[in-house]
Protein backbone atom coordinates (compact mmCIF):
# COMPACT_ATOMS: atom_id res chain seq x y z
CA UNK A 1 0.00 0.00 0.00
CA UNK A 2 1.28 3.44 -0.75
CA UNK A 3 1.61 5.90 1.85
CA UNK A 4 -1.43 7.70 0.51
CA UNK A 5 -3.79 4.95 0.58
CA UNK A 6 -2.66 4.30 3.87
CA UNK A 7 -3.90 8.04 4.90
CA UNK A 8 -7.36 7.91 3.11
CA UNK A 9 -7.78 4.13 3.66
CA UNK A 10 -8.21 3.78 -0.16
CA UNK A 11 -6.37 2.29 -3.02
CA UNK A 12 -4.54 4.69 -4.91
CA UNK A 13 -2.33 2.19 -6.86
CA UNK A 14 -2.92 -0.78 -9.09
CA UNK A 15 -0.14 -2.74 -6.90
CA UNK A 16 -1.62 -2.21 -3.90
CA UNK A 17 -3.31 -4.98 -2.01
CA UNK A 18 -6.83 -5.67 -2.72
CA UNK A 19 -7.08 -6.93 0.78
CA UNK A 20 -10.79 -5.66 2.32
CA UNK A 21 -10.17 -7.25 5.66
CA UNK A 22 -12.38 -9.94 5.55
CA UNK A 23 -10.19 -12.96 4.85
CA UNK A 24 -12.22 -15.95 4.32
CA UNK A 25 -8.52 -17.72 3.38
CA UNK A 26 -8.03 -18.14 7.73
CA UNK A 27 -11.34 -20.40 7.33
CA UNK A 28 -10.06 -22.54 5.16
CA UNK A 29 -10.85 -21.42 1.90
CA UNK A 30 -8.47 -21.61 -0.81
CA UNK A 31 -10.02 -18.73 -2.74
CA UNK A 32 -10.41 -14.97 -0.10
CA UNK A 33 -14.05 -14.48 -0.45
CA UNK A 34 -12.92 -10.82 0.38
CA UNK A 35 -10.27 -10.40 -2.34
CA UNK A 36 -10.43 -12.96 -4.71
CA UNK A 37 -6.68 -13.85 -3.97
CA UNK A 38 -5.51 -17.57 -3.39
CA UNK A 39 -3.88 -18.42 -0.62
CA UNK A 40 -0.01 -18.43 -1.77
CA UNK A 41 -0.90 -15.11 -3.20
CA UNK A 42 -1.70 -13.73 0.40
CA UNK A 43 1.02 -15.10 1.67
CA UNK A 44 3.50 -13.98 -0.60
CA UNK A 45 2.26 -10.41 -1.25
CA UNK A 46 5.00 -8.55 -0.17
CA UNK A 47 7.27 -10.71 -1.90
CA UNK A 48 6.24 -9.72 -5.41
CA UNK A 49 7.46 -6.82 -6.97
CA UNK A 50 5.23 -3.98 -8.40
CA UNK A 51 4.66 -5.36 -11.94
CA UNK A 52 3.42 -8.72 -10.83
CA UNK A 53 1.23 -6.92 -7.88
CA UNK A 54 -0.66 -5.29 -11.00
CA UNK A 55 -0.70 -7.86 -12.77
CA UNK A 56 -2.15 -10.31 -9.92
CA UNK A 57 -5.09 -7.67 -9.81
CA UNK A 58 -5.86 -6.96 -13.34
CA UNK A 59 -6.51 -11.14 -13.70
CA UNK A 60 -8.87 -10.53 -10.58
CA UNK A 61 -10.80 -7.39 -11.73
CA UNK A 62 -13.08 -8.67 -14.08
CA UNK A 63 -14.22 -12.23 -12.57
CA UNK A 64 -14.20 -10.79 -8.86
CA UNK A 65 -15.94 -7.65 -9.56
CA UNK A 66 -19.03 -9.52 -11.83
CA UNK A 67 -19.13 -11.98 -8.41
CA UNK A 68 -18.95 -9.56 -6.40
CA UNK A 69 -22.37 -7.49 -8.20
CA UNK A 70 -24.13 -10.74 -8.86
CA UNK A 71 -23.49 -11.75 -4.93
CA UNK A 72 -24.54 -7.64 -4.29
CA UNK A 73 -27.65 -8.01 -6.77
CA UNK A 74 -28.71 -10.86 -4.61
CA UNK A 75 -28.51 -9.25 -1.18
CA UNK A 76 -30.30 -5.89 -2.68
CA UNK A 77 -33.04 -8.81 -3.90
CA UNK A 78 -33.54 -10.23 -0.46
CA UNK A 79 -33.63 -6.20 0.85
CA UNK A 80 -36.59 -5.76 -1.60
CA UNK A 81 -38.63 -8.96 -0.68
CA UNK A 82 -38.45 -7.96 3.44
CA UNK A 83 -39.46 -4.54 2.59
CA UNK A 84 -42.58 -6.32 0.16
CA UNK A 85 -43.02 -8.59 3.51
CA UNK A 86 -42.70 -5.48 6.26
CA UNK A 87 -45.61 -3.41 3.74
CA UNK A 88 -48.36 -6.58 4.07
CA UNK A 89 -47.26 -7.04 7.73
CA UNK A 90 -48.09 -3.60 8.65
CA UNK A 91 -51.61 -3.68 6.57
CA UNK A 92 -52.70 -7.16 8.07
CA UNK A 93 -51.77 -5.01 11.61
CA UNK A 94 -53.47 -2.19 10.86
CA UNK A 95 -56.57 -4.28 9.54
CA UNK A 96 -56.83 -6.11 13.14
CA UNK A 97 -56.37 -3.33 14.71
CA UNK A 98 -58.94 -2.03 13.36
CA UNK A 99 -61.35 -4.91 13.66
CA UNK A 100 -60.46 -5.67 17.32
CA UNK A 101 -60.50 -2.04 18.73
CA UNK A 102 -62.47 -0.23 16.04
CA UNK A 103 -62.04 3.48 15.20
CA UNK A 104 -59.81 4.62 18.84
CA UNK A 105 -58.04 7.80 17.61
CA UNK A 106 -54.89 5.66 19.53
CA UNK A 107 -54.81 2.63 16.69
CA UNK A 108 -55.07 4.89 14.11
CA UNK A 109 -52.14 6.71 15.10
CA UNK A 110 -50.22 3.68 15.71
CA UNK A 111 -51.44 1.99 12.06
CA UNK A 112 -50.41 5.39 10.71
CA UNK A 113 -47.22 5.57 12.41
CA UNK A 114 -46.52 1.68 11.24
CA UNK A 115 -47.31 2.89 7.65
CA UNK A 116 -45.30 5.57 7.66
CA UNK A 117 -42.04 3.55 8.70
CA UNK A 118 -42.45 1.05 5.76
CA UNK A 119 -43.03 4.28 3.46
CA UNK A 120 -39.46 5.31 5.37
CA UNK A 121 -38.11 1.94 3.91
CA UNK A 122 -39.48 1.94 0.53
CA UNK A 123 -37.87 5.60 0.20
CA UNK A 124 -34.53 4.47 2.15
CA UNK A 125 -34.16 1.25 -1.04
CA UNK A 126 -35.10 4.13 -3.82
CA UNK A 127 -32.16 6.21 -2.56
CA UNK A 128 -29.67 3.40 -2.25
CA UNK A 129 -27.04 3.93 -4.91
CA UNK A 130 -27.82 0.66 -6.91
CA UNK A 131 -31.02 -0.17 -8.56
CA UNK A 132 -32.91 -2.98 -7.01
Amino acid sequence: MSNLSQIIGESTSLSDSPCIGRCSTTWGDVICKGCGRSEKQIRDWHSYTSLEKKLINLSLSKKFFLKNMDERKKSLEEIEKKIFSAKCLVEMIGADLLDICGKDPKIKNTYQELYKAVKSLEKGKDDLPVDI
